[in-house]
């Protein structure tokens, strides 16, 4: 099977689960709207600096400190409160592919519940993370890196660490250990693979483009009260784009990680698609 079939009827048999738990959109919704909210703070101070430093052509160093602290600290932040919608979601996904019952109020009490988890793995994923997908980027040999060998399994950082919300979650690993676990589940399953052969997002480029509209018409006609209305449905497809793209990445991933322990998924998804969900890495051009 192709990657874009099997890519199209992953994401059709996701879309059903979906339909069926439409109430819990509202995890990632609010997750994107806050991400929104975070954005734009920090995006006042660092738009001052930039204008003071267009009319002065000059920035001291407390100013300049500050400017860099701003967007060193706004992945992390943004990342932290992502993850923390993406807790309470992959409880819920977790408990329904199981076919147990599930409430939304066990689904917000998890972020509070793993706080001190969430925010450490987003400390590691932040740094550690970030410094070794740099570092596999560039390195040839990577996978039979110590590193790689004996904490990733050979597979890269993202690929490695595919399942770490419901290893944290479920299994009550650090989060050390818990890199560990979710790539060796996934080597265990899929053998000697290094990337995901899923895209677990829908490719909604065009979507995107037709939400355009509504801003785009908008400015077209004039007016403020039009202006803002447009643009506020062209920011409200948005946020509904990515809300359903979060929840198909995460329903997959909860998906995949029952699969590899050994659940039965049949009533949910083909099970040949789960079995091909990974393939080797094609070769780096640079």
């Amino acid at each position: 099977m192709q990657h874009p079939i099997r890519q199209f009827q992953l994401a059709k048999q996701t879309l059903a689960i979906i339909k069926q738990n439409r109430r819990l959109l509202i995890f990632p919704i609010l997750s994107n709207l806050i991400g929104i909210a975070i954005f734009a703070i920090a995006a006042v101070p660092l738009y001052k600096i930039e204008t003071i430093a267009a009319k002065t052509n000059h920035l001291d160093s407390k100013t300049i400190i500050i400017f860099i602290c701003i967007l060193a600290l706004l992945f992390p932040v943004m990342h932290f409160f992502n993850l923390l919608f993406n807790t309470a979601l992959t409880l819920c996904v977790n408990k329904k592919l199981q076919g147990e019952e599930y409430t939304l109020l066990e689904g917000f009490k998890a972020p509070i519940n793993f706080l001190a988890t969430i925010f450490l793995w987003n400390s590691l994923m932040t740094t550690v993370g970030c410094a070794v997908c740099i570092v596999e980027y560039w390195s040839d040999n990577w996978p039979k890196s110590k590193i790689a060998t004996q904490w990733l399994s050979g597979l890269t950082w993202l690929t490695a660490t595919y399942f770490i919300l419901p290893v944290l979650l479920f299994e009550n690993h650090n989060c050390i250990l818990s890199v560990k676990r979710s790539a060796k589940l996934i080597k265990k399953q899929w053998g000697n693979v290094l990337v995901s052969q899923i895209n677990m997002r829908i490719n909604t480029m065009g979507i995107h483009i037709l939400s355009l509209i509504p801003a785009l018409i908008a400015f077209l006609i004039g007016g403020k009260i039009i202006i803002l209305i447009g643009s506020a449905l062209t920011v409200a497809s948005f946020i509904i784009i990515f809300a359903m793209n979060t929840m198909l990445s995460i329903i997959l991933c909860n998906a995949l990680y029952l699969f590899s322990n050994g659940n039965d998924l049949s009533r949910f998804y083909n099970i040949e698609l789960l079995k091909n969900a990974f393939r080797k890495r094609a070769t780096k051009t640079r």
